[in-house]
């Protein structure tokens, strides 16, 4: 195998772009909380989270392996380009990383990186991935990047903005993510919510999260927390959410599905611009 494909394969198990955007994450906690963006700390916090993104994706294709042979049959580890052990070790060491560096930054990030690497293990392992319980642990440890790097700035309380909206968009992406997944979890006894209870429950489920997020994206503006330019964006990315339940109520097989987890990703980045515009 040339290092070229090898090295491609690493990257496919880490996710960097998955990493990018919570480190993107972190900064933007810093920036809301009145913090330096790309100060020594808020950079260092953000390689921390980027590392604890990397390992929990690494676990993730360790423990999945065997239902990646039917859902994704090209990842490193089912197609046979790296073998398991490869995948376990960049566990270890980018969640150590993470962890020694937030430990770096003070106690108090130590102790969530410490946790969010458990839960991440927790969840990938099986331990805790049957049915919502799953579903909320991954929407509460991809939320926390917010307040990771709220914690460094003068007003780290105005950082729950962004983690509150972050945790109702990861838990309806992830009931999405799990339609798309469906076979393979079928075919693995994986008690997702579609393998359990259906579509037309997941769907519901994801319509309440989406609704409540669409609600409590205008509490800022109604405070006044952020800007006009905030009010703008909001509408742009809610207008997405909408387009996408719209779209799997008419279609939620599980091509339709992986789609739309895709252009929830791209309205993640637009979020993460209308809270940038709304503080400058």
């Amino acid at each position: 195998m040339s290092l070229y494909h090898t090295t491609t394969a690493y990257l496919q198990l880490i996710r960097p772009i998955n990493g990018l955007m919570t480190f993107t994450a972190v900064q933007v906690g810093v920036f809301i909380a009145y913090g330096e963006v790309m100060a020594w700390p808020a950079l260092m916090a953000g390689i921390s989270a980027w590392c604890l993104c990397g390992a929990a994706n690494a676990s993730n294709d360790y423990f999945d392996a065997d239902i990646d042979r039917v859902n994704k049959p090209q990842r490193p580890l089912p197609s046979g380009i790296l073998l398991p052990g490869r995948a376990l070790w960049l566990t270890l060491l980018l969640g150590g990383a993470g962890i020694v560096t937030g430990a770096w930054l003070g106690p108090t990030h130590g102790i969530i990186a410490l946790v969010a690497a458990c839960l991440s293990w927790m969840y990938n392992a099986g331990w805790i991935r049957r049915g919502f319980a799953g579903n909320l642990t991954v929407s509460g440890v991809a939320a926390t990047a917010f307040i990771y790097g709220g914690l460094l700035g003068s007003e780290p309380l105005l950082a729950l903005v962004p983690t509150g909206f972050a945790c109702f968009f990861h838990l309806g992406r992830e009931l999405i993510k799990d339609i798309e997944d469906v076979r393979g979890d079928a075919e693995g006894q994986m008690r997702s919510i579609p393998v359990k209870h259906g579509l037309y429950r997941t769907l519901m489920l994801i319509t309440a999260a989406f609704t409540i997020l669409i609600l409590i994206t205008f509490i800022p503006i109604y405070y006044r927390w952020f800007d006009l330019s905030y009010a703008g964006m909001v509408v742009l990315v809610d207008g997405v959410l909408v387009y996408v339940l719209w779209s799997l109520w008419r279609d939620a097989s599980p091509q339709r599905a992986g789609r739309m987890s895709r252009i929830l990703k791209m309205d993640m980045v637009l979020g993460i611009l209308a809270l940038c515009l709304g503080r400058i």
